[in-house]
């Protein structure tokens, strides 16, 4: 059986936080899980390159799009390595052989009319002198009265509906705030609904999160008949006849699950899909790429379509957010402490949050140095030094059984439990193989009869120190144009803040 697994694709335009990393690791996981169980398995992410975000912070660190996104790549890729995800590739949509993709793709949609042309009004601020595309413009949602962009509500929550820019209310400028006039522009549409009977129902996800995941989908497809699949951005993928205009960038990084993996998972209909991503993406997910994909009339399945939306992350009970510095920063937070503990305490809060006891994936150091020291640092040393006794093969079978379901968290609580109380030299060597999904060192260790980390105990206010001393030390090199830089795309990327206080 073969396996394509995939997590959300961030964008570069800064080093990323633990937060940003949560997809990538539950997909890691479904891809270990899957290779342990002797399935093909094509694991695969990557970044996100394009959009007027990343063409804004160039201009604000003074270097071009593809200097700045280069660097970025050199400086983040070695930290997901470290962080131990067992990738099979990690694309780029800046990549030539994806833009000719994208392009040709476009152009045969067009020529079967499932892509259409036609104008729409879009946003012009007269302060900036520029186009709004996106998230450069913000506003009133017309559905739930939330705070939206020109692309979608923000209110991740409970909408996070695709918005047309003409349909925002009260919209104004992102960048200074100022009011917009509508100017008639040609663009591209995509004719979702010729699809919208063979998607309905389409999208499974595990059994927590279905229904939502049914019900954002089904409301995508009913209220979003066309899709505008073009943009008034010079950084992306242009598009013919349309000078001035590039590929959405949903689009494009849409098509690049196909462009950077090999055709047999996409022609196999029987090779099982797992998209794991914030649930926010489930429209563009559910809707979207799978009717782009039935639209190219090229052979690619959509059977087996599955959506494993990750919780909210949040740092001592506050929103992420590098204009703020609040989070964990993964440069930082691999050179204080080894990744299985980073790794062990997503997964184990996430376990709660899956089982009812918690509402989002909160960060809190005292915490985070309890569980380590509780779990790691003295349960594993248990499991490794304990004598003869049960093999636990009926817990290893009921773990699978879990993981299978797409119950992660669930599953990494009952494997800690096994493994910590009770414990056994057979019970560790025939849990360790699965311990490794999670915990690549850790499990690869016990496999070998050895105590996982040399480390007694941590200390929480010691360890948080140390952890801020490395990160104040970055942001003291980094000069105030690159401080006010950051903040502004953290506006328009993350946490929007009023750029008037700036």
């Amino acid at each position: 059986m073969r396996h394509f697994v995939s997590a959300g694709w961030p964008y570069l335009y800064d080093i990323p936080g633990l937060h940003n990393c949560v997809p990538m690791l539950f997909a890691d996981v479904c891809a270990r899980f899957n290779r342990l169980q002797g399935h093909e398995v094509f694991y695969l992410c990557g970044a996100d390159e394009h959009g007027a975000r990343t063409e804004y912070v160039a201009r604000g660190y003074g270097t071009t799009p593809k200097a700045l996104l280069d660097s970025k790549y050199d400086a983040t890729l070695p930290l997901l390595a470290k962080l131990e995800l067992s990738f099979d590739a990690f694309g780029r949509t800046g990549d030539e052989s994806h833009r000719t993709f994208v392009q040709e793709f476009v152009q045969d949609l067009l020529k079967h009319e499932i892509i259409i042309e036609g104008t729409q009004k879009i946003a012009w601020c007269t302060h900036c002198e520029q186009h709004l595309p996106d998230r450069f413009l913000e506003g009133t949602c017309p559905y739930c009265s939330g705070r939206t962009y020109g692309n979608q509500c923000n209110n991740k929550k409970t909408c996070a509906r695709l918005v047309e820019s003409d349909k925002v209310i009260d919209a104004r400028c992102a960048v200074c705030s100022g009011s917009v006039e509508w100017r008639e522009e040609p663009h591209l549409f995509f004719r979702m609904e010729l699809f919208r009977d063979k998607l309905a129902g389409l999208a499974t996800a595990p059994a927590k999160d279905i229904s939502e995941v049914t019900e954002r989908v089904q409301r995508t497809l009913t209220e979003n008949p066309t899709v505008c699949i073009s943009r008034d951005t010079q950084w992306g993928i242009p598009i013919a006849n349309l000078p001035g205009k590039s590929v959405y960038s949903w689009v494009d990084s849409l098509l690049a699950k196909i462009s950077f993996t090999p055709e047999i998972y996409w022609k196999d209909t029987d090779t099982r899909k797992h998209f794991f991503l914030g649930m926010d993406g489930s429209p563009f997910y559910g809707a979207l790429f799978p009717a782009l994909l039935l639209a190219s009339h090229r052979g690619y399945s959509v059977n087996h379509w599955e959506i494993c939306p990750n919780e909210v992350f949040i740092y001592e009970g506050g929103i992420c957010s590098k204009s703020t510095g609040t989070g964990i920063w993964l440069e930082e937070a691999l050179a204080t402490l080894p990744s299985d503990f980073w790794r062990f305490y997503i997964f184990h809060v996430h376990a709660n949050v899956e089982m009812g006891a918690e509402r989002d994936v909160d960060f809190r150091w005292e915490r985070f140095c309890e569980t380590v020291n509780h779990w790691i640092l003295k349960g594993f040393q248990a499991a490794a030094e304990a004598g003869p006794g049960e093999q636990g093969q009926e817990q290893q079978a009921k773990i699978r059984q879990l993981m299978s379901a797409g119950k992660i968290g669930e599953a990494f609580h009952a494997l800690l439990t096994a493994l910590v109380e009770q414990p056994s030299r057979e019970k560790t060597a025939n849990l360790a193989p699965l311990l490794s999904c999670f915990l690549p060192t850790c499990g690869r260790q016990l496999a070998q009869g050895k105590r996982p980390f040399e480390t007694a105990s941590l200390y929480a206010p010691e360890v948080q120190m140390d952890y801020q001393d490395k990160v104040d030390a970055r942001r003291a090199k980094r000069c105030l144009g690159e401080e006010v830089t950051d903040a502004r795309a953290d506006a328009l990327c993350v946490c929007p803040i009023n750029l008037k206080e700036q």
